[in-house]
């Protein structure tokens, strides 16, 4: 067997490497923390513009969400609300989900025939 020589240059190289792969992972973060940051802000603004809102619903199996907020925009433009919005915002798990939009949307009847398979949490 050889003997592998290793120089105290080689131990300070491999430092640098560590050190560089912490500083670059602390860059992505701070990168990712900015994003953030931008999106909470963009969100602050279009809720002030617009009320809105969001729900929290479990629906069962048959449940028909993008259906429903077609329904529900159609009754937003019947009481005269122009680009009404109402969309799946988050999947929470199989059956849950967060349906965002105009807070019109959160007004409707949940006992509405559409709307029977979903519950408001």
């Amino acid at each position: 067997m050889q003997k592998v020589n290793t120089s105290p240059h080689d131990k300070d190289v491999s430092h640098l490497k560590a050190s560089s792969v912490s500083v670059s992972y602390l860059l992505v973060c701070l990168v990712a923390l900015y994003v953030v940051k931008v999106r909470a802000e963009a969100m602050q603004k279009a809720s002030e513009l617009v009320p809105s809102g969001m729900l929290s619903v479990v629906g069962r199996p048959q449940a028909q969400y993008k259906y429903a907020c077609v329904q529900a925009k159609d009754f937003c433009k019947s009481q005269g609300i122009e680009e009404p919005v109402c969309a799946v915002a988050n999947y929470l798990f199989p059956d849950g989900r967060v349906i965002a939009g105009h807070q019109k949307v959160q007004s409707i009847n949940p006992k509405h025939p559409q709307f029977i398979q979903i519950i408001v949490v």
